[in-house]
């Protein structure tokens, strides 16, 4: 499952702590998901498409980044299926 998550606080390892609670374990992740999954993935399938921040300035700061190549992949194999 695709799931789009916007979050207002949250480290890491808290996002995947919850979404192997609600049964939903991130792709790629040693810890909560040790089976085999049959997709090459370096690490985790977990994506920060935006980041806003606070510089100590009060600046607010803005970054987003396109999805990696390696999941666009996995999603057109999922597609596929």
């Amino acid at each position: 499952t695709f799931v789009r998550c916007r979050l207002e606080t949250g480290r890491t390892h808290q996002i995947r702590v919850h979404m192997a609670h609600l049964g939903h374990p991130l792709l790629g992740d040693p810890k909560y998901m040790p089976r085999k999954h049959g997709f090459a993935i370096k690490g985790q399938a977990l994506h920060s498409a935006r980041l806003e921040l606070f510089a100590l300035s009060g600046e607010k700061m803005s970054f987003e980044s396109p999805l990696p190549d390696d999941m666009k992949k996995i999603l057109k194999q999922l597609k596929e299926r």
